[in-house]
């Protein structure tokens, strides 16, 4: 039996506006110059979760629409408006997926200018995305660059979940870019893929499918303002940063998950294989996404024979 592995490449706590799309005509004008800003400084990401307050920095630097960012694990380069893909030994690097110019605001937002402010000392724009009477995120523009200097993403309770700012930031930036290399390495063991998944989940659209080693399937979904990636194969998913993580009830099934500073990583097996899910979701969209997707189940011992046999 032939194993593949795929490694996904995570940034956690990365709020950068290269992959934000436009809400209105003057925030497109916003994060059009946010993405075309060129900085250098450092970003904090802070998250209340369930299983407790996660804290993460890194390095980040833009030029030319390429973002360098740095942390302890390494050196990640995610470039505007493509998919970068790197061959680590066999294996396949996914580091950015970026859906600026193809992904729809859902219905559920609007937003509103709420005037200006400072962070670190600098002046910025105020702009809340709004869900009905939820204030679902609120970006703070730097009105010299354009970046996004502070982000505030709300559950749907208005409990916030996490904040992204810079607590360093200089203006231009002067960055060598070189080959992606990983901050966070998930090793998925994962082989052809039987598992359909929906074109939309939630209010999220399928945006980009990819087929990964043997088969299997990566596909990114986004609802303009946040996104998620699934990977499916054809039995469980062997994902080694979960190999302490606690299995946890979501709305009565069974999933393993853990949280980083800024993104949220489920398992779990269906009837038909294995799947797992990484995105930048507020806690009560993780669960409206999971109920959506193919759900916990045990396979039958028959097709898991099958498997073994003929795979």
């Amino acid at each position: 039996m032939r194993r593949m592995s795929i490694v996904l490449v995570l940034v956690a706590g990365l709020v950068i506006p290269v992959a934000a799309p436009a809400l209105a005509q003057s925030l497109e004008e916003w994060l059009e110059r946010a993405a075309d800003a060129e900085f250098e400084g450092r970003q904090v990401t802070i998250c209340d979760t369930p299983d407790g307050r996660l804290t993460e920095a890194v390095d980040v630097a833009q030029q030319n629409r390429v973002i360098v960012v740095r942390a302890l694990g390494g050196e990640v380069v995610i470039r505007s408006g493509s998919v970068m893909t790197t061959g680590v030994d066999g294996a396949t690097s996914i580091s950015s997926v970026d859906s600026s110019s193809s992904a729809l605001l859902a219905d559920r937002y609007s937003s509103e200018v709420r005037g200006r402010s400072t962070v670190i000392n600098r002046a910025v724009d105020l702009v809340e995305v709004l869900e009905g009477d939820l204030v679902r995120v609120r970006y703070a523009f730097d009105l010299n660059t354009g970046a996004v200097l502070r982000s505030d993403v709300n559950n749907g309770d208005g409990s916030l979940y996490c904040t992204t700012q810079f607590v360093e930031f200089r203006p231009n930036a002067d960055i060598a870019v070189a080959e992606p290399s990983t901050t966070r390495e998930l090793l998925l063991t994962a082989l052809s893929s039987d598992v359909s998944l929906p074109t939309e989940v939630a209010g999220f659209a399928q945006l980009d499918m990819y087929e990964g080693p043997q088969g299997s399937t990566a596909a990114f979904y986004s609802d303009g303002i946040f996104s998620f990636t699934v990977i499916v194969a054809d039995r469980k998913i062997a994902v080694s940063d979960l190999s302490d993580a606690p299995q946890v009830k979501v709305h009565d099934r069974d999933y393993v998950r853990r949280f980083s500073a800024g993104q949220v990583l489920f398992s779990w097996e269906s009837a038909d294989g294995g799947l797992v899910m990484i995105g930048d979701l507020p806690l009560d969209l993780q669960g409206a996404v999971l109920d959506g997707l193919p759900q916990p189940g045990a396979t039958g011992f028959l097709l898991r024979m099958w498997r073994l046999i003929f795979r």
